[in-house]
C-alpha cells in the first residue's frame, strides 16, 4: 500500500466504513460523474472544510505542517514551492492596494533605482 493510502485505510478500518469505488470516464454524462461534480461544487463553496488531523493516524512516522494548512508529506521541493508562493503573496499583496490610491511615487522609485 502506498504512503498516501495508509491514512485513508486506517480511517476506514477504525470507523468500520464500507467504501465502494467506481471507475467512471471523465466528462461522460455519467450519473456518478455528475454526482461527483455536484459534491465538488458544494465542497468548494462550503465554509467549514473537512480537516483530518494527521496526528491521530498511528502508522505515520512524522508530520510537518506549515501555517496549520499544509501537511508536508510529499516531495519537499513541491511543498516549499507552495510555501514560497504564500510568502511572496503576503509580501506583495499590499502593493496592489497602494497602487490604487497612488501612494507609490514612481519618479522617486525610478531615481533611487539608478543610484544603486
Amino acid at each position: 500500500m502506498s504512503y498516501f493510502g495508509r491514512p485513508s485505510k486506517y480511517i476506514i478500518d477504525q470507523l468500520l466504513l464500507q467504501v465502494t469505488l467506481h471507475k467512471v470516464k471523465a466528462l461522460s454524462d455519467n450519473l456518478y460523474t455528475d454526482i461527483a461534480d455536484q459534491l465538488a461544487k458544494v465542497g468548494c463553496s462550503n465554509n467549514s472544510p473537512l480537516s483530518i488531523s494527521p496526528t491521530g493516524i498511528p502508522p505515520q512516522l512524522s508530520h510537518i505542517s506549515f501555517n496549520n494548512e499544509i501537511i508536508i508529506d510529499r516531495d519537499i521541493r513541491k511543498t516549499l514551492k507552495k510555501i514560497l508562493i504564500f510568502a511572496l503573496w503576503r509580501t506583495t499583496y499590499h502593493i496592489s492596494n497602494l497602487l490604487l490610491i497612488n501612494l507609490i511615487d514612481w519618479d522617486f522609485t525610478r531615481d533611487v533605482k539608478w543610484l544603486n
